[in-house]
């Protein structure tokens, strides 16, 4: 869900298991008022695309899918009306948000920022940075508190120079994972991790809590 800056709400509808609806955005006023709905399964590439995440930026909805191409990532511009402005970009190296999660945001100077999970660096967080017009400006890896596959769930963008990521990075065991906050902070391209917070589940009755910044220990 997304809101732009007049107020409207952005949603998205993707059908689930035996489902037959199609992948549709819809539109209200700020009193909940329908104002529109988007049908945007025809404008998807490739079979079993799904619609992940949807944010505004630039008077524009951006769209976040996964695509039926396997470890690929679509994101497509729309106008705040709901039509397709037939801007779109592709990103292989992914491991598909249907399996793991999916984090999308924008900053006040028009960034697109899209946290995911890389498929060629480990299982690790994956961010990238696009400008509005779909053109990637930079990437980046970096690894959870974990050893297998982080999953980002969320993200919050400070600035052009700072972006949240939060998500779960998992161990090697059933149920080994930790919730973690990273900032990622940003100088043209994007510079490594600078500080991070991460809650360590123990076991179902005991959570630790840790904070680093700059990989040491503050308490």
């Amino acid at each position: 869900m997304t809101v732009d800056g007049n107020g409207n709400i952005y949603s998205k509808f993707s059908p689930f298991g035996a489902q037959t609806a199609n992948e549709t955005i819809y539109k209200y006023t700020p009193d909940l008022a329908a104002v529109t709905a988007r049908d945007v399964s025809s404008l998807l590439a490739g079979g079993n695309t799904v619609v992940r995440d949807i944010v505004i930026s630039s008077n524009s909805l951006f769209v976040v899918s996964s695509t039926g191409t396997a470890n690929q990532l679509l994101v497509q511009r729309y106008t705040t009306g709901l039509v397709s402005e037939n801007v779109s970009s592709t990103f292989t190296g992914i491991i598909s948000p249907l399996a793991v999660g999916v984090g999308v945001a924008a900053s006040p100077d028009g960034a697109v920022f899209i946290g995911l999970t890389s498929a060629t660096a480990s299982g690790n967080y994956l961010l990238l940075k696009y400008d509005p017009n779909l053109n990637l400006i930079s990437s980046t890896t970096f690894a959870g508190a974990s050893g297998s596959v982080d999953q980002p769930f969320g993200m919050a963008v400070l600035n052009s120079t700072a972006a949240y990521v939060t998500g779960a990075s998992f161990g090697n065991n059933p149920g080994d994972y930790d919730a973690t906050t990273h900032l990622a902070v940003v100088s043209g391209l994007l510079a490594p991790i600078s500080a991070a917070t991460t809650f360590t589940s123990v076991d179902s009755n005991t959570v630790t809590v840790a904070w680093g910044s700059n990989g040491n220990a503050a308490g």
